[in-house]
């Protein structure tokens, strides 16, 4: 039965590698992508160190197959333990780069001690077992453990629980799959009251693994709907701008005109000390003019250039602070410079959360946060106000707060309690 399972395990296990790798999504967002071609090299050198026991080395290369099949065994764990990094949550996932020269290294060391190993006492058995305590099942436990905080972060708030369910289910079945590679160790007689050998049930943890896994990679299908769709509103908001911007000139900017050059023909028939007050309805008239085809240049032109968001916010808290009098606080990490159209969709969500704060929470203190957040940008609101009605109709601003997290390609998620203040929290990813 035990030759079977190993069989059947580096099956499930070459099988999983391969659909790991045919998923891997270039660009995608989510970190859960760039961890998938280092899930699949686990997978795949797993599934060889798997199979190679079934077939016997030829005497003459006994040691070489003794250093490969250790080998295998090292440079599967470590490349989990890859996947682990590519998917730990905040400022510790760091670049690509380093994780190839840190696992090649890694790897090497691991080479050069196997090495020695089989040359000194001619097996791998008492060195596969200490790597199950020492590399194996650390590695596994944190890849499970990142697994689940990545789908808690950045996957639930996709509004798809299905797949949150499904990538959760994925995580405990490979935590227990820990759990009897680290029972491979423990002495067979302590391990009688099992029915089946550890590697029947490493087999059904796999299965389960395997199974959350490739049904939580419809996320990424989610991920495309939901960029789509923001494509799509994008350029209904650009028509919509135009068509704006037409009905603007040929409409509204020319009865503006015409009022004006109706106020210039009766300043004539008036008196000195009558005149002057016509002269300022005037500039008015004048001032409106400018301002509406400085609207109409803006919605026509195509948005270019870049600009640092923290300082935006900065200028934006600023000014509400002034004109309203509030007490509003602004703490804010450096954040790498964004394009002016995608800087405008985040400004306006801090100006529309900032004044439904100013208009309705009656707050003595609102404060402003932005934060870097791994690959992502995370913007608050919070106020220490009256708070939302439990049961409350969206208006027209947060609909508009929605569908511009929704152009940044991330979400917006609202905390609020009556009489206990409210958190308006914008989360998008800083690459557009």
């Amino acid at each position: 039965m035990e030759m079977l399972a190993r069989f059947l395990y580096g099956q499930i296990l070459f099988a999983l590698g391969v659909a790991l790798y045919v998923q891997s999504r270039r660009y995608s967002r989510l970190a859960l992508a760039r961890a998938l071609p280092w899930m699949a090299g686990f997978s795949f050198l797993s599934a060889f160190h798997a199979w190679i026991d079934l077939f016997p080395a030829l005497p003459a290369y006994q040691t070489e197959w003794q250093i490969l099949q250790g080998c295998l065994f090292g440079w599967a764990y470590i490349s989990l333990l890859c996947a682990a990094w590519r998917l730990w949550p905040g400022r510790l996932r760091w670049s690509l780069p380093l994780c190839w020269w840190g696992a090649l290294a890694v790897a090497a060391l691991w080479t050069v001690f196997v090495t020695g190993q089989v040359l000194e006492t001619r097996g791998v058995g008492l060195l596969e077992t200490w790597g199950k305590v020492l590399l194996g099942f650390p590695a596994v436990l944190l890849t499970a453990y990142t697994l689940r905080r990545h789908a808690q972060k950045y996957i639930l708030p996709l509004e798809s629980p299905s797949i949150y369910r499904t990538l959760q289910i994925g995580g405990v079945a490979f935590f227990v799959f820990g759990l009897f590679l680290l029972m491979d160790v423990v002495p067979s007689a302590w391990m009688a009251w099992l029915p089946f050998p550890p590697i029947v049930w490493q087999l059904m943890a796999l299965v389960g693994f395997m199974w959350g896994m490739l049904q939580g990679l419809d996320i990424f299908e989610v991920e495309t709907r939901r960029r789509l769709e923001a494509m799509e509103l994008t350029q209904t908001r650009q028509m919509e701008r135009q068509q704006i911007a037409k009905d603007l000139h040929d409409g509204a900017l020319q009865h503006v005109y015409a009022a004006g050059l109706l106020l210039q023909s009766l300043e004539k028939r008036l008196a000195e000390e009558e005149q002057a007050y016509l002269r300022r309805a005037q500039e008015s008239l004048n001032l409106a003019i400018r301002q509406l085809r400085e609207i109409l240049h803006q919605a026509e032109e195509p948005l270019d250039g870049h600009l640092e968001i923290h300082r935006a916010l900065a200028a934006l808290v600023e000014e509400a602070r002034r004109i309203s009098g509030a007490d509003i606080a602004f703490k804010a990490e450096p954040v790498s410079a964004w394009d002016v159209r995608r800087a405008s969709h985040l400004i306006f969500f801090a100006r529309e959360a900032l004044a439904n704060a100013i208009r309705h929470a009656q707050s003595p203190y609102i404060e402003v946060r932005l934060r870097r957040d791994g690959d992502y940008v995370r913007l608050e609101i919070l106020d220490k106000g009256r708070g939302m009605p439990r049961e409350v109709t969206p208006g027209f601003g947060l609909q508009n707060m929605r569908e511009r997290a929704l152009l940044l390609g991330g979400h917006m998620h609202i905390e609020s309690e009556p009489g206990r203040g409210t958190r308006v929290v914008l989360t998008a990813p800083i690459t557009g």
